[in-house]
């Protein structure tokens, strides 16, 4: 139970720190193409939440989006998940690149 816990923190912890920069981004004006992929990914992310969340306000929501999610699991491969809660979750690399620029701005 300790280990289930200890991955929603951190799925929650990559979704935010994703999110915040999302935000960021959405508001810069000449964006790379690796900044715009970035987006995208975020944005089916946060489709994917707002399904899920959707879903489980249903009575027996949560038994049916497990339903829903390992089905589409094995039609297609396609993941309901937000990629903060997948298995092999990590910060993003743009997320990371962010998180030294502040850093470093901060220190000078």
């Amino acid at each position: 139970m300790e280990e289930v816990f200890k991955k929603l923190k951190e799925g929650s912890y990559i979704e935010i720190e994703e999110t915040k920069l999302l935000i960021k981004l959405l508001a810069k004006k000449n964006k790379k193409d690796k900044e715009k992929e970035f987006i995208k990914e975020q944005l089916k992310d946060l489709a994917r939440m707002g399904f899920g969340g959707a879903v489980t306000a249903l009575p027996f929501g949560s038994v049916l989006f497990l339903l829903i999610a390992k089905s589409l699991k094995k039609a297609g491969d396609i993941e309901l998940l937000p990629s903060g809660f997948v298995e092999e979750a990590k910060l993003h690399k743009l997320v990371e690149e962010d998180k030294l620029n502040k850093k470093e701005k901060e220190d000078s």
